[in-house]
């Protein structure tokens, strides 16, 4: 009879598996995007800027959706807490060096 509240986006982004799994889908899109794109730029270069109009649009389009996503994998990516496997492959004594030089 309730329907159930969904879930706070923030929240969703706290659980790996669903972090890895929403990384996996947007890097899919930003894939098929960037085909896309590429197809459409290769199909301007043969028109003329008159024939080629609404391609124009829809260029801007796909880049922005591009941006989108790209934006969302950063953050997708920003997200992820440092594994252990991480830490272990991590030379502490070079990375303190390498801070106190710079």
């Amino acid at each position: 009879m309730f329907e159930k509240t969904p879930p706070s986006s923030n929240r969703l982004l706290d659980c790996p598996a669903k972090r890895r799994d929403l990384l996996v889908k947007v890097e899919s899109l930003i894939a098929v995007l960037e085909i896309s794109r590429n197809k459409l730029e290769r199909r301007l270069a043969r028109l003329s800027p008159i024939e080629a109009e609404d391609l124009f649009a829809k260029r801007r389009r796909l880049t922005n959706t591009l941006d989108v996503c790209r934006h969302a994998q950063s953050a997708l990516r920003e997200h992820d807490p440092i594994t252990a496997e991480e830490l272990a492959e991590t030379d502490f004594d070079a990375l303190a060096e390498a801070l106190s030089a710079g």
